[in-house]
């Protein structure tokens, strides 16, 4: 199975065309950012591996909430600091 960022760079056009009266702003941007992420469009950099001494690109990531590639850890980290709050009640 793809990666989101793959159905979403396949069928975003389509998807956003067809469903543009309902959809926010916030989810265009989410699509754009999902698409986006860890590609030559957002940027990137040249690191040095400590283990092979090699260089490689890294490219940067959207950083955004939505994305399952870089955004999985934080919403998790802060759902759980949520749940920390709720009160011990039914």
């Amino acid at each position: 199975m793809g990666l989101l960022a793959d159905i979403v760079r396949q069928h975003g056009k389509a998807y956003r065309e067809r469903h543009r009266a309902s959809l926010l702003p916030s989810h265009v941007r989410a699509l754009y950012a999902i698409a986006h992420c860890r590609t030559a469009s957002m940027g990137g950099h040249v690191a040095e591996c400590a283990e092979c001494g090699r260089e490689h690109l890294l490219y940067h990531s959207c950083r955004n909430r939505a994305c399952p590639q870089c955004g999985y850890d934080s919403a998790s980290r802060w759902l759980a600091k949520q749940r920390e709050l709720l009160l011990p009640v039914p």
